[in-house]
């Protein structure tokens, strides 16, 4: 194992946990304030549960030393900053065409800043899954 490798992936479970305590039930609310039970069925919320899970089965990996935990993580932030990517430019395509934001010009700024953390998630857990995976040589 590589120096500071065990201190890498203690720190991204400690983050992916804060962001799943922030993220889930933020994430919840906020689709049933927009479209009420039924907007738990919609597709992007489905999305976000996908990457909820994966972030979860991480976490859940990480704690139990599992060998497959850096790449499920890697796989959960991954699709989050992707789909938080989305959401964000979404946002400013609606903006620019003068569609009301639901929860008004405060998603221009909050969406760029969770899409960072988000990209920040996937880059620690990449970086990490290269740690963690040795170099093989191909024949």
């Amino acid at each position: 194992m590589f120096g500071g490798t065990r201190k890498l992936a203690t720190f991204l479970t400690g983050y992916t946990i804060v962001w799943l305590v922030v993220y889930i039930p933020g994430e919840t609310l906020a689709t049933l304030a927009m479209g009420g039970p039924a907007g738990l069925l919609h597709a992007n919320y489905i999305v976000d549960l996908v990457g909820m899970g994966l972030m979860t089965w991480g976490v859940v990996s990480a704690r139990a030393r599992r060998a497959s935990a850096p790449g499920v993580l890697a796989a959960g932030w991954s699709w989050t900053a992707a789909v938080f990517w989305r959401g964000t430019t979404d946002r400013f395509w609606w903006a620019s065409l003068g569609r009301p934001l639901y929860f008004g010009p405060i998603e221009l700024w909050l969406g760029p800043m969770l899409t960072g953390l988000a990209i920040l998630g996937m880059i620690i857990s990449l970086m990490l899954l290269h740690r963690e995976r040795p170099a093989q040589t191909v024949r």
